[in-house]
């Protein structure tokens, strides 16, 4: 998440195996399988958001399952406006 809110590219991408990758970018789309595809998803959060702000909280977990409630808030510099998201994982 620093890597995120500090809108470093590279830092977000040490954190992936480049021979084991299976990356989500939407719940509704296929996953990206290639670093480099997800490197160029991640390339452009310097110029495209700000402001990033993200919470987590466990909800619920035992051995093998957990549920977690997120938000995230950011401002989006293309459209001019701020977003606020909020999910469950």
């Amino acid at each position: 998440m620093k890597g995120w809110k500090d809108r470093d590219p590279d830092r977000v991408m040490s954190l992936f195996d480049k021979s084991k990758l299976t990356y989500f970018e939407s719940a509704v789309k296929p996953p990206v399988t290639n670093w480099s595809k997800v490197y160029e998803l991640w390339k452009v959060v310097p110029n495209n958001q700000k402001d990033i702000k993200i919470s987590s909280d466990i909800v619920a977990s035992n051995n093998s399952f957990g549920v977690v409630h997120w938000t995230l808030s950011r401002f989006f510099i293309p459209t001019n406006t701020h977003q606020h998201i909020d999910g469950y994982l």
